[in-house]
């Protein structure tokens, strides 16, 4: 593949686009070993061709986590020849996260018995995945499970092997303006530290991504398995990038909603989190050069 790029175009401009992506030959999977005939009471029997695995870490979010996997379920994926599974690791929490995700069936459930961070928990979800694609999804109300087709688009067609779903891009296009723009309600800072490690990020690994910090990261699970993150907490998501640029996989970038939430309605991201990543960046591209 070619080095890593973005693409600012929206995927998710309606029926052409989907019926493209479900039309075109998905060669990047080899042969379809995940098809199999699935029932729509509306237009009968469609080939399932790939299955979605969701992950999802929570850690104390009694809040928002049985609304969110309401939205993830509500969300159809049979027009995409997709199924889905969902995976909730309710990482150390002490409220009833667990509890609340169990009552939905279909989900599974796992807990750890302490806060090991995001990165971990990560793991721990796509060891028990047998989707052959991978999304994370955050246990908050901050992303919109509503984005998944315009996410899948790319990699269904072939024309990525990683999707970034960047929120600066959906603000962009939300508000038609030319510049990248934080979102309404989003804390200064959080922008700030997300443009710092974005731009640290394109700048050691020759890639030119406008949001690397998104939650929504898709692609198949061989290819995060083969490129898997060590580090436990929110530096994960940092390492991973750098991994994929390493293999030169081809990451395209499609605008997706964000509704950030306030540290008082239990947003967990802090300046530690900022540095750590930016470390972690460094770090990897010492490695790449033999100097680490």
């Amino acid at each position: 593949m070619s080095a890593a790029s973005h693409d600012v175009r929206s995927t998710a401009a309606g029926a052409l686009a989907v019926s493209r992506a479900i039309a075109e030959e998905t060669a990047i999977f080899g042969s379809h070993e995940h098809e199999r005939p699935h029932a729509s009471p509306l237009t009968g029997p469609r080939v399932v061709r790939h299955t979605l695995s969701v992950l999802v870490p929570a850690f104390d979010e009694e809040r928002t986590i049985g609304e969110l996997l309401r939205r993830v379920l509500a969300v159809n994926l049979d027009a995409l020849g997709v199924a889905r599974e969902v995976i909730v690791v309710s990482d150390g929490s002490r409220d009833r996260t667990a509890r609340i995700a169990r009552s939905f069936a279909g989900v599974r459930v796992f807990e750890t018995d302490r806060n090991f961070g995001k990165g971990a928990a990560l793991r721990l979800a796509l060891s028990h995945a047998t989707g052959d694609l991978v999304l994370f999804q955050d246990a908050d109300l901050e992303y919109d499970p509503r984005d998944y087709p315009a996410l899948l688009a790319p990699l269904l067609s072939g024309r990525a092997d990683v999707v970034f779903g960047s929120r600066l891009l959906g603000q962009q296009r939300a508000r038609r303006r030319s510049r990248l723009r934080r979102a309404p309600g989003a804390y200064l800072s959080a922008y700030l530290g997300g443009r710092a490690v974005t731009l640290t990020a394109n700048l050691l690994f020759g890639l030119a991504l406008t949001d690397e910090t998104t939650c929504y990261k898709l692609m198949p699970a061989s290819l995060l398995r083969a490129h898997l993150p060590a580090a436990d907490g929110f530096a994960g998501g940092p390492e991973l990038t750098a991994n994929l640029a390493r293999a030169h996989a081809t990451i395209v970038e499609v605008p997706i909603g964000y509704h950030p939430r306030s540290f008082a309605d239990g947003k967990k991201i802090s300046w530690r989190d900022g540095l750590a990543a930016l470390t972690t960046l460094v770090k990897a591209r010492l490695r790449r050069s033999g100097r680490a």
